[in-house]
C-alpha cells in the first residue's frame, strides 16, 4: 500500500524491487509494479532480503523513498508512506 503522510493513496507509483545488494535503480527491469488508483500492487517474489524503490509520478506532490534490507519470509502487507516534497517559496 503506497500513500501519502495524510493517509489518502497514491496511484500509479512506480515500485521497483531487487535482491539486497543489487541495483534498484529507476529504470530497473527486475521487479516492477505500479500502485492502483486505491494505492495497492503485490508482487510474487521468493523469500529473500530485498531493496525497494517507491518513484511515485514526475509531476506529483510526493518524494522518491526506498526501503533496505527488507526480509520477505511469508505473506506481508506493508503501508509506505511518501513525503511531501520540498516546495521553496518566495515571499
Amino acid at each position: 500500500e503506497v500513500f501519502s503522510e495524510a493517509n489518502a493513496p497514491i496511484a500509479n507509483c512506480r515500485i521497483t524491487g531487487a535482491p539486497y545488494g543489487g541495483t534498484v535503480a529507476p529504470d530497473a527491469e527486475a521487479m516492477v509494479t505500479i500502485s492502483a488508483d486505491d494505492g495497492t500492487c503485490s508482487l510474487t517474489i521468493p523469500t529473500g532480503i530485498y531493496s525497494f524503490r517507491f518513484e511515485p509520478p514526475e509531476h506529483g506532490s510526493f518524494q522518491s523513498r526506498q526501503i533496505r534490507q527488507f526480509s520477505i519470509n511469508s505473506d506481508v502487507k506493508r503501508r509506505i508512506k511518501l513525503p511531501l516534497k520540498a516546495v521553496a517559496v518566495e515571499l
